[in-house]
């Protein structure tokens, strides 16, 4: 808030109504006693011109200051890997090893793991969820479990 706003609502706080606009019986006059008010308060308590519009503030709070986070090692830019192994955990996730060495935990028991010998893409997210595509197949939400070795 500007300077002068804040003087402009200090004196709309500190102006004491003139009258109590519902003790009137009248609706009437009631009414021009609300409009009478509403109208005092809207008046210019100083005669100074109202300040420029300010450019727009840079965000502030912990979202502006954080920057994304690094690519992890464990999702490198090639797109593609081959599945070696495919290992059983338990409630229904799996352990997906690819060629390369990287191990990854699916995340959802909803689906059954790539076969093994498969083809697959690593991408990441905005937001940093990793997803394993799978030709013909809907994305797997997967961990990172470990990098090369």
């Amino acid at each position: 808030m500007s300077v002068y706003s804040w003087i402009e609502l200090l004196a709309m706080i500190a102006v004491p109504p003139t009258q109590d606009c519902r003790s009137v019986a009248d609706p009437g006059a009631r009414l021009s006693c609300y409009d009478a008010r509403e109208a005092a308060s809207a008046s210019p308590v100083s005669n100074a011109a109202p300040a420029a519009p300010a450019a727009p503030a840079a965000p502030t709070g912990p979202v502006a200051r954080s920057a994304p986070p690094p690519a992890s090692p464990a999702v490198s830019t090639e797109p593609t890997g081959r599945v070696a192994a495919v290992t059983a955990l338990r409630y229904g996730l799996f352990e997906v090893r690819l060629a390369d060495g990287r191990l990854f935990e699916t995340a959802s028991n909803a689906i059954s793991p790539p076969a093994v010998g498969a083809s697959v893409r690593l991408r990441r997210s905005v937001l940093g969820t990793i997803f394993m595509d799978v030709p013909g197949r809907p994305p797997i939400t997967v961990r990172s479990r470990r990098s090369h070795q």
